[in-house]
């Protein structure tokens, strides 16, 4: 009988808090062992093995020992990648133009054991939950660098005075309602205006509905 084919998991592995980033993508097979992997990372990366690290897999230590280092339980030429399953943890990165993160949300964790049809990719289910928590984060950021646009007078420069928060404006999309906060800031005093405040959010979402939204239900 034949040897099955080995799993093969693409990983990728990147500094934090360097502009711009530097990465790698590493195809790793499921047999490779945590010091398999150790090694492959530092080949990867054009490293020489000199600084002290560990690998922290499902809250747990894993790493080779080195003098004056960290101590683990487990012998990393035993500890293959297939025994320790799989945690896909998704997340949207919200960085500058130059770059920089400005922000790391955490969107879902996914648990993944020994390969079997029913954890094959994604359930429609999870599917459903990734795109719904994508679509609140990528809004919830766009909403407030926009408010954060509209805080200054476009004519004078002059920072607005904020009034506060009025009912939430709620608008419809493919992936269900989104209820956006409403704030409200006081005209600036350097030109007329019929009114004293205003919700910036509200003018520009005159149309409460998504334009792809609108597409499918007319078509």
């Amino acid at each position: 009988m034949s040897n099955p084919e080995p799993v093969i998991y693409q990983l990728k592995v990147a500094l934090q808090g360097i502009s711009p980033m530097i990465w790698r993508r590493l195809l790793v097979c499921d047999d490779s062992t945590i010091a398999d992997l150790h090694y492959i990372i530092q080949i990867a990366m054009g490293w020489s093995d000199d600084h002290l690290h560990q690998f922290r897999i499902h809250g747990k230590r894993y790493g080779i020992y080195r003098i004056g280092g960290i101590s683990f339980s487990d012998d990393p030429n035993t500890v293959r990648l297939k025994d320790l399953g799989l945690r896909i943890k998704v997340q949207v990165v919200i960085e500058s133009n130059g770059g920089h993160t400005k922000a790391v949300e955490n969107i879902t964790c996914l648990e993944r054991g020994t390969l079997h049809p029913a954890q094959l990719g994604l359930t429609l289910d999870e599917t459903r939950d990734l795109l719904e928590s994508m679509q609140h984060t990528v809004v919830e950021q766009q909403v407030a660098e926009y408010l954060e646009q509209q805080a200054h007078c476009p004519g004078c420069g002059k920072k607005r005075r904020r009034k506060g928060h009025h009912n939430p404006i709620v608008y419809r999309t493919l992936f269900g309602k989104l209820r956006l906060p409403s704030e409200r800031f006081f005209h600036c005093g350097c030109q007329p205006y019929t009114t004293r405040t205003f919700s910036p959010l509200a003018q520009l979402l005159t149309e409460r509905t998504a334009p792809e939204l609108i597409r499918k239900t007319s078509g």
